[in-house]
């Protein structure tokens, strides 16, 4: 697996967008659940710079990444927190 992964990272952004179109937004979303594959085994990633830059292009000067859906209202979040 991490071989297919090794050889499909995008070497710009260090996503895997695979050629199908996907917003920067998803792709970084997708590969945060890759990232956790590779610290939980201790294998590197390719990348790690691009990562970052990427990652911090895609944040909003608010620090959010998604506008529309951190828009819910504060009851749906008490709800689902203990906050």
């Amino acid at each position: 697996m991490f071989r297919w992964l090794d050889d499909h990272q995008n070497p710009v952004t260090g996503y895997w967008d695979l050629g199908r179109g996907s917003s920067a937004l998803n792709a970084m979303a997708g590969a945060f659940h890759f990232y956790f594959l590779y610290f939980l085994t201790g294998r590197r990633v390719q990348y790690p710079e691009r990562i970052i830059e990427s990652t911090l292009a895609l944040q909003h000067p608010d620090g959010l990444f998604d506008r529309a859906r951190a828009a819910a209202p504060a009851s749906t979040w008490t709800r689902l927190t203990s906050w």
